[in-house]
């Protein structure tokens, strides 16, 4: 499905097909990997947890399409990054044991003094 949106879509407009189809089929993928796991298990994904990574992800491309020189791209992913991070913590999606969790898997990770 990819190869065709392609082949049809970026001869016309480019770059924006590019983006189209790729959005398109990632669109697809995820909503036929929710539906997948409601039918095999019956669990929907919450409502919240939902609508913060729509705002989150609204906030990404926001941010995304500030435009700066090329050697600021590592920084302006990190930057993005940390906004969605921050964004989900502060908006609450993650339960206090996942924030322990991340705490003790950082920790671990770093050199001991």
């Amino acid at each position: 499905m990819a190869i065709v949106g392609h082949l049809i879509l970026i001869p016309r407009w480019g770059s924006i097909g590019a983006a189209i189809v790729a959005t398109t089929v990632a669109s697809g993928g995820a909503i036929a990997s929710v539906l997948t796991i409601y039918r095999l298990w019956g669990i929907l994904p919450p409502w919240r947890s939902l609508l913060r990574a729509i705002v989150m992800c609204g906030c990404a491309y926001g941010l995304s399409s500030i435009s700066l020189p090329p050697h600021w791209v590592l920084l302006k992913l990190l930057a993005i990054s940390t906004v969605i991070l921050l964004g989900l913590l502060l908006s609450g999606e993650f339960t206090p044991q996942e924030r322990t969790q991340f705490r003790t898997a950082i920790r671990d990770r770093l050199p001991s003094r």
